[in-house]
């Protein structure tokens, strides 16, 4: 739960570092960061089952 917290935190931090600087270019960054770690640990779960599956 304390991750859960401090990630939230961190990701308002950086929502109000890009307001207060008018940095609006880091939004869409950290939303793509979350993506490809998203993506990441997705294909880290299924690549196993798939070579399982063709081999």
């Amino acid at each position: 739960m304390r991750r859960a917290v401090h990630a939230w935190r961190l990701l308002t931090e950086f929502g109000r570092y890009a307001v207060v600087n008018r940095a609006y270019w880091v939004i869409p960054l950290i939303i793509l960061l979350l993506g490809v770690a998203g993506f990441i640990g997705v294909v880290q779960i299924t690549v196993p089952f798939t070579l399982y599956a063709l081999f």
